[in-house]
């Protein structure tokens, strides 16, 4: 007699390219190379999204989208909220979310969101200590992000840059990721007198702009008056002795970000927060350190002792300008790094080199370890099959 297929696992998340989508490409692989049964609702960025078809995705695990197979457990991987429509699909099944937050609370719809799940899995202590301050009711537990294996990358050369140490950032113009003020933390740190450079890839649009300009007429804002670029010019001007400094704005394939980390020496982000912050973790997976905001879910794999962390103090979100990702909650809080010691933490960096590149690929051996697809996936099965 053929023993039959356990029941598998429907995932709906958002595309890659997005954090959620490229965290949940990370969570299927692990479970899909222990054989769990899986297919995978994958949909457009944006509130709950639509489904894409698979005839309309090209992307890694495109054989598991829209797969047709008896599954008894719904895992939801979006932000909280906008689930209604999943729990219905759900259809009395055992239904999960997977979910991430950046202050230190949540709003009290998003708790009231997370009553309807069976459990929560968040993927740092940092969030799980949001959720069950916040008065989450539901069993809310870890699972770190899956740790990338990094095969060879041919780094991205760039002219201006030459051989210079290179700082880098990722990440959107966003009041959380503050983009802003990680460029002029590197120019009062250095001139052009300095060996050192910074790359940052971030947006096309400067989305506070973006959400400053829906109170324009109806046709909304031009695209001028919302790229990035002048945000970026404004940081410059009035400066002397600048040191070297690329900008790249706008989307750009996966494999020309690992090219950028490939060329980096040190990345560098003083982010308000992070659920987990992939980049920064990617950067420790190529063997890079990183100098970032001693606050979020990224101290769970680089540990509050970590020598880079760069000193905050806690301010409410409501004290930042919001953009059209993020809206301040009432009492939440984020950090704010200090400037000053970013600018030191950047220089000792820049005079110890090798200190510091003994540090990442410290941390980074670590995290692979740790949080390997293996490791991962045996956790993520035990939450999602209990009874497996």
């Amino acid at each position: 007699m053929t023993e039959r297929t356990p029941p598998g696992v429907r995932w709906i998340s958002w595309l890659p390219g997005d954090g959620f989508g490229d965290a949940a490409v990370g969570y299927l692989g692990a479970l899909d190379a222990l054989g769990v049964p899986l297919t995978w609702t994958v949909l457009g960025w944006g509130d709950a999204g639509q489904p894409v078809e698979r005839r309309h995705y090209e992307g890694p695990l495109d054989h598991l989208v829209g797969r047709a197979i008896d599954h008894d457990t719904v895992v939801v991987h979006l932000p909280p909220g906008h689930h209604d429509r999943w729990r219905e699909e759900a259809d009395g099944r055992r239904i999960v979310l997977c979910t991430t937050w950046e202050s230190d609370r949540l709003t009290d719809s998003s708790v009231d969101a997370c009553a309807g799940f069976d459990a929560v899995f968040v993927p740092s202590t940092f969030n799980q200590q949001a959720l069950l301050t916040s008065g989450c009711p539901t069993p809310v537990h870890v699972v770190p992000h899956c740790a990338r294996r990094i095969s060879r990358v041919e780094p991205a050369h760039f002219e201006r840059i030459g051989d210079r140490f290179t700082f880098y950032s990722i990440g959107p113009w966003t009041t959380r990721k503050a983009i802003a003020e990680t460029v002029t933390a590197f120019l009062d740190a250095f001139d052009a007198d300095d060996e050192v450079a910074l790359i940052v890839k971030t947006s096309a649009l400067d989305h506070k702009a973006v959400r400053a300009g829906r109170g324009l007429p109806a046709e909304g804002p031009s695209g001028h008056e919302v790229a990035v670029w002048p945000a970026f010019a404004s940081l410059l001007a009035g400066r002397r002795n600048v040191p070297a400094i690329q900008l790249i704005a706008g989307h750009v394939p996966a494999r020309e970000v690992d090219a950028l980390h490939a060329r980096g020496n040190c990345f560098f982000s003083l982010t308000r927060s992070e659920g987990w912050g992939l980049n920064i973790a990617d950067a420790l997976l190529f063997g890079h350190p990183v100098v970032v905001t001693g606050w979020g879910g990224h101290l769970d794999y680089l540990g509050g002792d970590y020598p880079l962390l760069v000193d905050y103090d806690l301010v409410p979100t409501a004290d930042d300008p919001p953009d059209d990702w993020f809206s301040a909650g009432e009492g939440h809080r984020w950090a704010r790094a200090r400037h000053d010691h970013t600018v030191d933490v950047l220089r000792w960096v820049a005079d110890k080199r090798d200190e510091a590149a003994a540090i990442g690929s410290t941390v980074g051996a670590r995290l692979a370890r740790d949080c390997a697809p293996d490791v991962i996936g045996r956790r993520l099965l035990s939450l999602v099959r209990p009874s497996s």
